[in-house]
């Protein structure tokens, strides 16, 4: 059977994982429980923050008054965590658990800081990133985690996960040091309005009309596009490794904003300069071109590109991604750094435009993060210079925040689903995820392993071993060996025996090189009548890698069990057959 790529997506996913060399000298992170907080089949969580009027965090509730609705169906909670930073107002009872003295010590925090150089300005980068370690060091607690991704079309990671504030304050020095790295990119992507200017002016000259307007505004346009749907893919892609990362983790997104209709702020302005809008404005360089005398040089309607300038909108891509990142515990707290006073100057050159283009160049690419934010839990911090308040409200709503958990109901997968959430209690108001969308087991296991790949993150309960095959005559030492346990499989009766059925997830990286895709195999397991279950069923995979240092993560699903496990390893090919040796 051919091993097979899971989904074409997953290109973007190499691409990260590719750049990634610091990460595996970590030891592995295993969660607690059999497979882990943030990658089950069986149950979904909801992470609600409660407040009073003063805006004071309220700890004392109970299971029941909560209300949780999927999809508008009122659901049973088969889970709840009350916050950790207040006692209990309940028991707890069975699948509860209550703040009380006593009790585990609190699980660190996780922060990513996401710095999106494809949407920044010419910033002070200084400035905004002195700012932004300080807001953090106040917030964070000594044994929280934060990783920086650097952002430019490509994700790089510049810091894996660490506690070190040394190693962060390196990763943001980097980051604040990068300015002349960016700033011609920045100064081109922001010259679509300039580019357009100087053709109205040409033309206006050369009484041409509106011939060349309208195309250039749509060839911009469709650039734009493309660039924020590249983006969102990389979002989802990392948000997607962040799955076994146990607990809820909050994700800062730097950025002036992304529009949430790239490309529709060229295409107004060419339509506003051919419809008569910018003649009734007073801008000389516009033409009324609806009028039979306006037509006669004109190749290009504007009134068509009205209606089809919705066909840029992104709004449900985002929605995909927030209800994706919800589903991994991911809250988004984008933070806008155009719009803090001091961290962003003026583009040189000037462009007159309509009120209508003003109001789109300041409020698209807003919506975008108020949109993640809200419909993830978190908080979009624009207009304000107090990032310390805000960061610190980011963390603790980790800490403070109720978690309400549910069994989604059979054949609701790879499709997305409101929530809703009411509570019994008057005065008190509640934050929560709007929506999730709930991969299929497969689609879990993909995000598994990748988060094995990229984070070390391990969860086992089916008892897997890897290791590297001997070689075979002819053949180099770059064969994997998978070994499980048949008495840890769910078999079947079928005929003279049993019979059961695995898929085997693997994605690897070489030492130096670019990282696979995940690859899936489905293979069915057969036990003879009268054989032992304590026996061990083995699969061997070629991988082709060459010689040297790899790390090698796999999954393996029990598709009649639903039972998963995870785990990555690191091998050395020499031509000779080494057993895998963890890290750590």
């Amino acid at each position: 059977m051919r091993w097979t790529p899971v989904a074409r997506t997953l290109t973007a996913a190499a691409c990260l994982l590719s750049t990634l060399a610091p990460a595996w000298a970590q030891a592995p992170v295993v969660p607690e429980g059999a497979f882990g907080e943030s990658v089950a089949v069986d149950l979904m969580t909801v992470e609600v923050l409660a407040v009073d009027a003063k805006g004071n965090v309220v700890r004392d509730l109970g299971r029941g008054d909560f209300r949780l609705f999927d999809s508008g169906k009122l659901v049973e909670l088969t889970h709840f965590e009350q916050p950790r930073g207040g006692a209990s107002g309940e028991a707890a009872g069975a699948g509860d658990t209550a703040a009380a003295d006593g009790m585990p010590a609190e699980p660190p925090g996780h922060v990513v800081v996401v710095v999106d150089n494809l949407h920044m300005g010419v910033v002070n980068r200084s400035a905004l990133f002195s700012e932004l370690y300080r807001a953090l060091e106040a917030a964070l607690r000594p044994a929280d985690r934060v990783m920086v991704v650097d952002y430019d079309g490509a994700v790089r990671v510049a810091l894996p996960f660490t506690d070190s504030r040394r190693d962060l304050i390196a990763a943001l020095e980097q980051q604040r040091d990068g300015e002349a790295r960016y700033l011609n990119a920045a100064l081109e992507r922001n010259r679509g309005l300039e580019q357009l200017q100087r053709v109205a002016e040409v033309e206006r000259m050369g009484g041409a009309g509106c011939m060349s307007i309208g195309p250039m505004a749509w060839d911009i346009a469709n650039q734009r596009h493309s660039e924020v749907l590249q983006t969102i893919g990389a979002l989802r892609q990392l948000v997607g490794t962040l799955a076994g990362v146990p607990g809820r983790k909050t994700l800062i997104h730097v950025s002036d904003g992304v529009p949430m209709t790239p490309g529709a702020v060229e295409v107004q302005y060419a339509i506003d300069m051919c419809d008569g809008t910018a003649v009734r404005e007073g801008d000389p360089n516009a033409k009324d071109v609806t009028t039979s005398e306006g037509m006669q040089n004109v190749y290009w309607d504007p009134e068509s590109s009205r209606l089809d300038i919705m066909s840029l909108d992104t709004s449900n891509d985002w929605y995909l991604l927030a209800a994706q990142a919800t589903a991994h515990r991911v809250a988004f707290y984008p933070l806008q750094s155009s719009g803090l006073t001091g961290f962003a100057h003026a583009i040189g050159g000037q462009v007159r435009t309509t009120a209508h283009v003003e109001t789109l160049i300041r409020r698209d690419p807003q919506d975008t993060l108020l949109l993640l934010a809200s419909e993830t839990g978190g908080t979009a911090v624009t207009n304000t210079n107090e990032l310390g308040s805000a960061l610190a409200g980011a963390l603790s709503a980790a800490r403070d925040s109720y978690v309400l958990g549910f069994t989604p109901a059979p054949g609701s997968e790879n499709r997305r689903h409101a929530l809703r959430v009411e509570i019994s209690r008057p005065g008190v108001e509640l934050r929560y995820p709007r929506s999730y969308y709930r991969k299929s087991a497969h689609g879990q296991m993909v995000d598994a392993v990748s988060s094995s790949l990229l984070h070390g993150v391990e969860a086992n309960s089916m008892g897997v071993q890897i290791g590297l095959a001997e070689p075979r005559e002819g053949g180099g030492g770059d064969r994997l060996r998978v070994t499980l346990p048949f008495e840890r499989a769910t078999l079947l009766p079928a005929g003279d025996g049993s019979q059961g059925l695995l898929t085997v997830f693997v994605a690897f990286r070489p030492h130096e090189g670019a990282t696979s895709e995940v690859r899936q195999k489905t293979i069915p397991l057969r036990l003879p009548l009268g054989a032992s279950a304590a026996q061990s069923f083995v699969h061997e995979i070629g991988l082709g890698l060459g010689p040297g240092r790899h790390q090698i993560a796999v999954g393996v699903y029990d598709e009649i069990g639903g039972t998963l496990s995870y785990l990555r390893r690191e091998v050395v090919i020499d031509g000779q057959a080494h057993p895998a040796q963890p890290r750590g």
